[in-house]
């Protein structure tokens, strides 16, 4: 049995107990939805993992059972 570790690309509402706004499979996908540069989303997601700051866009990996 083999497993692929996936990414669940989403904003958040920083002000609504941190809940989804939007959830895509890629982050070019969520960057589309959401109007800024894939960039965009690397960097803050960058940034709040190395430091303690909080950002509307997150970055979730998951293991699939394939």
């Amino acid at each position: 049995r083999y497993s692929k570790t996936r990414t669940l690309w989403m904003e958040i509402d920083l002000e609504h107990n941190e809940l989804p706004v939007r959830v895509c499979s890629t982050r070019n996908e969520l960057a589309k939805e959401c109007g800024v540069s894939p960039s965009t989303i690397s960097t803050a997601v960058f940034r709040a993992e190395k430091s303690n700051y909080r950002s509307r866009y997150v970055a979730v990996e998951y293991e699939e059972d394939l």
